[in-house]
């Protein structure tokens, strides 16, 4: 708690400055090509002293980067409430297990995914796809030209 609340309080604007993992945009770009409903939940922490502040600095960051408008951002008060959304057919891609395991419990979909742990995102939207009966192999492809470059640059010092 004293640890967060010092980190608050040297930013009050942290999660307005929030910068998504790299691939996250192209992966909800193509979700939304596929027709998929996407939604971003998030928690405001019950521990941070403005809440208010912290929805509306995730809606303005998430609007910033994924050009979704506030009815697509659900800011629940803490992260063990975001179970009360969950249905059969309903889809949860979560980073933490509690999430996980209590979606479930309530009858929704769940997905564990931490791209901090090299978790990627070609893997997650292929068991998406494979969830919806869309082979696999017909999705897009990830990663940036600039990646594929230096990975042929690499093959040809092997030479």
């Amino acid at each position: 708690g004293d640890h967060l609340d010092k980190i608050y309080e040297e930013d009050p604007d942290l999660f307005a400055k929030l910068k998504p993992y790299t691939n996250a945009v192209p992966f909800i770009l193509h979700l939304r090509e596929l027709g998929v409903p996407v939604f971003f939940l998030t928690a405001a922490g019950s521990n941070h002293p403005d809440q208010d502040k912290v929805a509306s600095d995730k809606a303005e960051c998430i609007y910033q980067h994924f050009n979704f408008t506030s009815d697509k951002v659900i800011v629940v008060d803490e992260s063990s409430t975001k179970q009360r959304f969950s249905k059969p057919g309903s889809l949860l891609v979560d980073d933490f297990e509690r999430n996980i395991r209590e979606w479930r419990l309530q009858g929704g979909t769940a997905i564990h995914f931490d791209s901090e742990k090299g978790d990627s995102f070609e893997e997650l939207f292929n068991s998406i796809k494979a969830l919806m009966g869309i082979a696999p192999d017909k999705g897009p492809v990830w990663g940036s030209v600039c990646k594929v470059e230096k990975e042929e640059k690499g093959n040809d010092e092997e030479e």
